[in-house]
């Protein structure tokens, strides 16, 4: 009787290239985001980085590719761990929310255990010297039922190669988009009519925000 042949032998699972990462990734991400925080994506040196993270830069780029990804993840967790320790879209009234809110941030933005400030508004900063302020005109007020909206062209956002800009059919409508332009000109800035939008109490930067669920 003719002998089946031996099964073949299974070939070895493929052991993964590099050398197994030997660090905290997500304490590495913590203390980026600080040293972002407190000096600024400009500011903040490979060496400042490395330094406060306990790692190398063959590391860095192992692990985030570069400065500009390592910086994109430290501020998707700073506004996570904002979003996580603040829960005010779970709060019954809009009142109670926005206080909540309030008291939050001046709690954080207060204390020593973190750079002063806000984040998002300190990355806005090219450098590491003192802010310029600009200043915007109002469109005449809108009021509706007696209350005057909060109409702003300071409720912008800023997306990929453009920013929208919201108008009221105002004389100053021109006016803030050339100075946004002028601020912005890398980007093309549109005007969206907003007065139907502002009887919401917001407008378009507000819009991409998190809202409270209706209960």
């Amino acid at each position: 009787m003719k002998k089946s042949a031996s099964p073949a032998p299974l070939a070895a699972a493929a052991k993964p290239r590099g050398r197994p990462r030997s660090f905290d990734r997500e304490l590495a991400l913590e203390r980026a985001m600080d040293v972002f925080w407190s000096k600024g994506f400009e500011a903040a040196s490979l060496s400042d980085l490395t330094e406060a993270m306990g790692i190398n830069p063959p590391s860095l780029y192992a692990a985030f590719g570069d400065k500009e990804g390592l910086f994109i993840e430290a501020v998707q967790r700073y506004h996570a761990n904002a979003q996580q320790n603040c829960p005010y879209g779970d709060l019954p009234t809009a009142r109670e929310a926005v206080e909540n809110l309030l008291t939050f941030a001046a709690t954080l933005f207060t204390d020593p255990g973190h750079p002063r400030g806000c984040l998002a508004v300190r990355l806005s900063r090219p450098t590491a010297g003192a802010l310029k302020i600009v200043r915007l005109p109002f469109p005449r007020p809108v009021i509706m039922n007696a209350e005057r909206l909060p109409a702003s062209y300071a409720n912008f956002y800023i997306a990929n190669g453009v920013v929208i800009v919201p108008t009221f059919n105002d004389r100053n409508d021109r006016v803030a988009l050339n100075a946004l332009a002028e601020l912005m000109p890398d980007r093309h800035v549109v005007g969206i009519h907003a007065v139907d939008l502002v009887w919401g109490f917001g407008t378009l930067h507000c819009l991409t925000q998190q809202q409270p669920a209706p209960r």
